[in-house]
């Protein structure tokens, strides 16, 4: 059984010119920007890569942006090992009063008395760890703290969506309002 891939390329149209004088655009190589990473090589069932394509294809449809399969897969393993890793609490039952107070106060220092604050804002302030800051986020808006808030993310940069919060089931939450 084979897959189509995800987005076909359009053949190209000779111009007349050899490859090398074509002036497109070129993609930049190398390690991207960020956190030191690796690249690593995963054999999937044709089957699951279908159904990450149609995933991709609906949540493309929904946001209105571009998403990739390693973006998916990164984010898809970072919520796996939070959930399974023994280190991390599930849900802790109340956060900590310290933590509470530094997301209210960096919610306070990026929302400029706005109702509704840009979560990526919340998470750049803060400087924390994401699965930390998740944790208490997670818990925050479990125990009515705080609600969280999609939205129409087209404004938006890819890294400003990455860094939103993605709840497990990978819905994507743009803003936070503080409620108690």
């Amino acid at each position: 059984m084979t897959t189509a891939p995800r987005h076909t390329v359009a053949a190209r149209v000779s111009s007349g010119k050899p490859p090398e004088a074509d002036n497109t655009a070129q993609k930049h190589v190398g390690r991207p920007k960020g956190e030191p990473s690796t690249i690593i090589n995963v054999r999937v069932p044709l089957a699951l890569l279908a159904r990450l394509d149609r995933y991709l294809d609906r949540l493309e449809g929904q946001t209105g942006l571009r998403a990739n399969r390693g973006m998916i897969t990164r984010r898809a393993l970072e919520l796996f090992l939070e959930t399974h890793e023994p280190s991390l609490p599930q849900r802790i039952a109340t956060p900590l009063k310290p933590d509470q107070d530094a997301v209210h106060q960096a919610y306070q220092a990026v929302g400029h008395g706005r109702a509704f604050v840009r979560i990526h804002r919340v998470r750049a302030h803060l400087a924390w760890s994401r699965a930390h800051f998740d944790t208490v986020l997670r818990t925050l808006a479990a125990d009515g703290v705080v609600e969280l808030h999609g939205g129409d993310p087209s404004r938006m940069t890819e890294a400003e969506v990455e860094d939103s919060y993605w709840d497990a089931s990978g819905q994507v939450y743009l803003t936070v309002s503080w409620r108690g």
